[in-house]
């Protein structure tokens, strides 16, 4: 099967991990990957799996993908008790943190055959709403992600998205797949460090979200260490205007190719791409299928809708596309793959036959790249406050609106929350919630 990374068949003798000090190359890996196999459970576990940027996570990983243990990936942002809850709401017969395997539940589980690894839908919330993929899903998008970005052997990129967070996963799966070195770490681009790495390892692309480029915008692009750059690429959400405009002149100044995507973790990863060369003329566009997937668009009634232009909801179909969500140890028993997915996302097909999202049906919003559920965490912040409260959200901002004067500290609680910055985070003081005449939320008011 294309895609198998954990299988480290890509042959290349200067591909490297490197990891603070340490430095392994392919043949160090497979023997240390081998090596944790043998001493994982011998029965089939739910075993959680906290995604450290390490070189211990990556070991760890790939050997759980070789068995048949079903992972749980926790975002290490996660407090303790947020970690907690999760272990205890899926009974998890083990939890490996670094090199570290802690047994936990005696439960036996009655996993699908197919379930391999479990992701959450809201980025670092703690919500126990997972995805559910398979082996094959994971492979197929790994397949088809090397096949559109031009990853090389001889590549070296960086990791700073979190691991437990389906793009940040996807770079380190394509990149396993070709052989290329990959410097694992977790600063940010506003660290002094990341950019003293950065020089240090030669790395040739950058991989972010549109928060990452907003930062590389502030700091400069002429002003950073890109010369050696050969691509960027972008995910997790839409890129403002005035960022594209000012990427596209960058890219057109110093021939590094941009690469935009468009996904969601329901595809295992990525869904669209605009091509490169199309970056420039087509602002604000996710582009075409990813090789081996088909899009489409439906209307309100599920009929197909082929005319041009012409808002209907986004449908994916292919081999990334995930078995279903848990929310319960019982639901971990099935796997069943609904085609097409409706990705909750209003798009239109342009005459070029690229494809623009205008829009969404659902309560969804990548604040930074995170993807959040925003009816969770208004129901969370409205039972903490005791009061109604209505939460919206973009790609650079998160709005709390509220009715009832509080001493609590809002932004604070909603920061800690959504591990996110807090000047990110308006508290709006209302006297009264706008309405539809249906009782419903006035969501176009509010904006």
């Amino acid at each position: 099967m294309a895609g198998m990374f954990w299988q480290l068949t890509a042959k290349n003798s200067q591909g490297r991990l490197f990891y603070g000090t340490q430095s392994i190359d392919y043949i160090e890996l497979e023997q240390q990957v081998s090596s944790v196999q043998s001493v994982l459970p011998i029965e089939r576990e739910l075993i959680a799996l906290v995604a450290n940027s390490s070189l211990n996570f990556i070991v760890y990983y790939l050997a759980l993908l070789r068995t048949q243990h079903a992972i749980l990936l926790i975002d290490p942002s996660l407090s303790d008790t947020e970690k907690h809850v999760l272990y205890e709401h899926y009974q998890v017969n083990s939890i490996i943190i670094e090199q570290t395997i802690q047994p936990f539940s005696k439960i036996k589980h009655k996993l699908a055959a197919e379930l391999s690894v479990l992701l959450s839908t809201s980025g670092s919330t703690g919500s126990p709403k997972l995805v559910k993929l398979s082996k094959a899903n994971i492979a197929a998008n790994c397949a088809s992600i090397c096949e559109f970005l031009p990853i090389k052997s001889s590549d070296v990129t960086m990791t700073f998205l979190p691991l437990s967070y389906s793009f940040g996963l996807s770079i380190l799966h394509s990149h396993l797949a070709c052989g290329a070195s990959i410097v694992i770490q977790n600063e940010s681009p506003m660290s002094a460090s990341f950019w003293q790495q950065f020089q240090k390892f030669k790395v040739n692309s950058f991989y972010g979200v549109p928060f990452s480029f907003q930062l590389l915008v502030r700091l400069g692009l002429d002003k950073l260490p890109l010369q050696q750059i050969r691509y960027m690429a972008q995910a997790g959400g839409k890129l403002l205007e005035k960022q594209w405009q000012t990427l596209a002149n960058f890219t057109e100044a110093t021939d590094v190719e941009f690469y935009t995507m468009y996904g969601q973790t329901e595809a295992t990863a990525r869904i669209a791409y605009l091509p490169a060369e199309n970056f420039t003329e087509n602002t604000g566009v996710i582009g075409q299928a990813i090789p081996n997937t088909k899009l489409s668009l439906i209307d309100g009634v599920e009929q197909e809708i082929t005319a041009c232009n012409t808002p209907g909801e986004l449908c994916v179909v292919g081999d990334n596309v995930f078995g279903g969500y848990a929310t319960s140890v019982a639901e971990l028993n099935t796997f069943t793959q609904n085609l097409p997915l409706k990705t909750g996302d209003i798009a239109q097909r342009l005459e070029n036959g690229f494809y623009q999202i205008v829009g969404r049906s659902k309560r969804i919003c990548k604040l930074t790249g995170k993807r959040i559920n925003l009816d969770e965490v208004q129901a969370w912040i409205s039972t903490e406050l005791a009061s109604e409260v209505i939460c919206t959200g973009s790609e650079d901002a998160f709005n709390v609106y509220v009715t009832e004067r509080t001493d609590v500290d809002v932004k604070k609680m909603l920061a800690d929350k959504l591990k996110c910055h807090s000047r990110l985070i308006s508290v709006i003081y209302l006297q009264t919630i706008p309405r539809l005449s249906n009782g419903k939320v006035d969501y176009h008011a509010l904006n």
